[in-house]
């Protein structure tokens, strides 16, 4: 199986378009789109690492971001919520690849420190673009090779 790892803030929303339009989206069209394209070509399934919805577990926050996901062409079979916030991503990832039958995977977070041992997967995103087609040409290069 081919897994692409997710955050959301930063990644699938981007911090240019608040500044830009003065408006907040939580996810943005564009950006799951290209996740889309990145699944198309690679058959990869993507799991949501996301310590703002690991947070608001239990209220209504989460489930409109993945709602909105869905909304937007892409449906996550997982979402990782046992993330504490301000905590490490990398032990709930590597918990998740343990647990499942995983050839190859990537992830995509705005902050490198959360994956010390996981460096060699992590494509990295800036916040103020979030998700590009640099990143996209990147992810299927990496899955599929």
């Amino acid at each position: 199986m081919k897994v692409i790892f997710c955050d959301i803030d930063n990644v699938l929303n981007s911090i240019y378009r608040i500044v830009k339009y003065g408006e907040n989206e939580e996810i943005e069209k564009l950006k799951v789109k290209k996740l889309k394209k990145i699944i198309d070509a690679t058959g990869a399934e993507v799991i949501i690492v996301s310590h703002a919805n690991s947070f608001f577990k239990g209220t209504s926050f989460p489930e409109i971001r993945i709602k909105l996901i869905r909304q937007y062409g892409v449906n996550p079979i997982g979402e990782l919520d046992n993330i504490v916030f301000g905590g490490k991503k990398e032990s709930a990832v590597k918990k998740w690849i343990d647990d499942n039958k995983v050839d190859k995977f990537v992830i995509f977070d705005d902050e490198a420190d959360n994956y010390v041992t996981l460096l060699d997967h992590l494509i990295l995103v800036e916040g103020r673009h979030g998700l590009t087609d640099k990143h996209v040409r990147k992810a299927i290069e990496m899955l599929n090779n």
